[in-house]
Order: structure tokens, then C-alpha cells, then sequence
């Protein structure tokens, strides 16, 4: 029996702003026991748990997106996914587009990149930049760590 896979997600805002939740999109697993925070502040770290299925190879697989409006009234939306499959490398991507992007039809060529991914994504728009990337966790390959940091 394989094991179940989480994955701990960290999140960096270093905006000027706040980052707001917008949504959050499953593709495979759940939310888990700490779930997705409603408002990061500038400057501050927060995190949630994404558990993976209970197949026979343990998928946790999704994506979240959270809006941003900086101290110049610039505006974003900004989406980190990742993608942690048992026995398998890690991959995440991320985007950074204007409010409103992920509200349309665009999670069939989100899913066809981030599972065409590595490691580590970069996004750079407007005056906004993303990057998410994999932490190394050598001691346990059932518990992923993913770190997501935005700056302006």
C-alpha cells in the first residue's frame, strides 16, 4: 500500500499590500487540516495543508489564487499551484495576471503547464513578481513543502 502524500504550502507576501483568498482549485486531494488563510498582511508568512488522495499513488494537486492591490492602487491576481505525486518529482508554476484572469477558462493549459513543470516557477508582471519553488525536505518524501513569495 503507498503511502498518502501532503503538501505544506508557505506564503510569502512582501507586496506593500494585502493578499486577499480568491479561490482555490483541487484537482486531486483535499484541503487539510490547516486550511487556506483568508488575508496575509505585508511582510508576513502563512501556510495551509493540501492532503493528497487515498489511490494507489497518493496525488496532492492543486492551485490557489489570492488578489493583491499594493499602496499604489496597483492591482493583481496571483495563483501558485503544485503538484506532489508519491515516488515522483516535485513541480509547481505560478502565474501573476490582472483581477479577474483565473475567472475564465484557463485551468485545462494551467494544469497541462504546471504538469509539465519543474520545481521552480517564476512570474514577473507589471511591477509584480512571483516565485514558487520546492524546499527540500530529504528526512520525509510523503510531506512536500512548497514555498510561494510575492513581491512588488
Amino acid at each position: 500500500m503507498a503511502s498518502n502524500v501532503s503538501s505544506i504550502c508557505l506564503m510569502k507576501n512582501e507586496t506593500g499590500g494585502t493578499l486577499t483568498f480568491v479561490e482555490c482549485r483541487t484537482i486531486n486531494g483535499r484541503i487539510g487540516p490547516i486550511s487556506y488563510p483568508q488575508k496575509i498582511s505585508s511582510g508576513q508568512w502563512a501556510m495551509f495543508v493540501h492532503t493528497g488522495d487515498f489511490e494507489a499513488r497518493s496525488k496532492s494537486m492543486g492551485a490557489v489564487i489570492y488578489h493583491c492591490t499594493n499602496p499604489d492602487g496597483e492591482e493583481c491576481d496571483w495563483m501558485m499551484s503544485w503538484l506532489n505525486t508519491y515516488g515522483e518529482p516535485l513541480k509547481v508554476y505560478t502565474e501573476i495576471m490582472e483581477k479577474g484572469h483565473f475567472k475564465r477558462n484557463v485551468w485545462k493549459d494551467i494544469e497541462r503547464r504546471l504538469k509539465r513543470g519543474t520545481n521552480f516557477s517564476e512570474e514577473e508582471w507589471e511591477d509584480f513578481t512571483a516565485i514558487v519553488e520546492e524546499v527540500p525536505n530529504d528526512d520525509c518524501d510523503v510531506f512536500a513543502i512548497f514555498r510561494g513569495i510575492i513581491t512588488n
